[in-house]
This record gives C-alpha cells, structure tokens and sequence, in this order.
C-alpha cells in the first residue's frame, strides 16, 4: 500500500493538519524494503538524504510516487549501478538454505 502512487501525499496532508511549522518538510514514507535499496546508494556516495528529499520535494508538496521511483529516477539521471542490499540478500540466502534442506530430498 506503501508503494501506491498518491500515499505519500494523503498522509502528509494528515501531517500537515496536525503541524503548523512551515519549517518541517513534508512528510515521506518508506518500505523497509526501499530503505534496503537506498542505504547502499547513500553509503556508496552515489546520493545524499539531501539530494532525495530535494527531489521528492517541491515547495511544501511531496511527490506523488513511491521512494523506489525517485530511486530509479536518480539511478538512470546519474549513471550509478544499484549495490548489494544490507541486509535482505543475507536473509534470503539463508531462506534458500532452509528451503533446499528441508526439501533436499525432492532434487
């Protein structure tokens, strides 16, 4: 649901009823799953939180779609590959693990 196009702004216009600051920037949400692809961006050098949040914003409006696509956006603006996940890649190798184990019988 995260993910639907339009979220974002629906519930920054909940925030914004409950906050009068002008100073405070629009609200965004994420998927932990977008915060996985992200990270290594950030980290990498290749993005800043500045440099998104610039490009999800304008004025005291948020974009209308998912942190993935302005992801994505940047990605192909800027060249930069996508690097290894942080922490996913582990746990669905070790998902894959637990699978080809309880069903090593069956290959």
């Amino acid at each position: 649901m995260l993910q639907t196009p339009g979220i974002n702004i629906y519930l920054d216009g909940i925030f914004r009823e409950k906050q009068l600051d002008d100073r405070i920037a629009p609200l965004t949400v994420m998927l932990i799953d977008e915060l996985e692809q992200l990270l290594p961006q950030i980290r990498g050098g290749d993005i800043t939180w500045q440099q998104l949040f610039a490009e999800r914003f304008a004025g005291n409006r948020v974009a209308d779609v998912p942190i993935h696509t302005t992801l994505v956006d940047m990605a192909v603006e800027r060249r930069f590959r996508r690097r290894g996940e942080t922490f996913l890649a582990k746990q669905a190798e070790i998902l894959v693990a637990m699978i080809k184990d309880a069903y090593r019988d069956l290959l």
